[in-house]
């Protein structure tokens, strides 16, 4: 379904809900569906009781990301165990099958340096859509970032407008100097993502973030920037690092706290 497609190109999550068995009687037919994201609901499922539990289920699944099947009975009577009642009396039986689907996380890097790479690296081999963003050119060429769905190279002030972030998505600044992490800092505490981080100490945060707050923006922005990053698991290699930055936007992503 074309609306259904859209909405996975916009990062939202969506539920297939098909008609995969009809017994006897009833106003739907095998093939029928209809999708259903948190936006709203395209399809057919005749209306009614059955579809308004099907749209109730759909969302229920897009939270647990598990497919399942509803039975529905539309005959006199109670109905078997796991079939849902109807109060229904067509004299049939429906099957519904929920098929959630989610679209690829995505992330983006700004900076490519030994933890920016690491960082899309691990990314990648978790199945997410990696971008990097860069400002010297040399270290994009020496890195392998064939596998990036994007890789932008310029002045950061134009990597900042290239960013196509959605609410969904991660973001990530990995320069390291003070220079460029002010000006990424300050364009990104803007911005509305699932998950913000940045590398750096808790001094080098507190006294850029004290700058920017004197400039005006605002405090509560510029805290939506995890600073450090990522669980506090001893890491000292850029791997290590990577390590825990993406368990950390995982554990973000998934709606827990990260503990054991």
């Amino acid at each position: 379904m074309a609306w259904a497609a859209s909405r996975l190109a916009e990062g939202e999550p969506v539920c297939l809900a098909t008609v995969v068995e009809k017994k006897g009687s009833a106003a739907v037919r095998e093939g029928w569906m209809i999708a259903v994201s948190r936006s709203g609901a395209v399809g057919n499922l005749g209306g009614g009781y059955i579809e308004e539990r099907v749209i109730a289920e759909c969302l229920e699944a897009l939270k647990s990301g598990k497919p399942r099947i509803l039975r529905f009975w539309l005959k006199p009577g109670e109905p078997p165990p796991g079939y849902i009642p109807t109060g229904m009396v067509c004299g049939g039986e429906v099957a519904v099958h929920l098929n959630p689907v989610f679209p690829p996380w995505r992330i983006h890097v700004l900076g490519a340096g030994h933890v920016g790479y690491a960082i899309a690296r691990l990314a990648h081999f978790l199945g997410m859509d990696v971008y990097v963003y860069e400002t010297d050119p040399r270290a994009v060429e020496r890195r392998d970032l064939s596998f990036a769905k994007g890789v932008f190279v310029g002045s950061l002030p134009e990597l900042l407008r290239k960013i196509e972030l959605r609410p969904t998505d991660a973001i990530v600044i990995t320069f390291g100097d003070e220079e460029r992490d002010s000006v990424a800092v300050e364009a990104v505490a803007r911005m509305e993502a699932s998950y913000k981080g940045w590398l750096s100490s808790r001094s080098k945060a507190a006294l850029i973030k004290g700058r920017l707050s004197k400039k005006g923006v605002p405090r509560e922005a510029l805290d939506s920037i995890r600073a450090p990053m990522g669980l506090d698991i001893g890491a000292r290699t850029p791997e290590e690092v990577a390590l825990a930055v993406l368990a950390e936007i995982v554990s973000v992503f998934r709606g827990t706290r990260g503990a054991p």
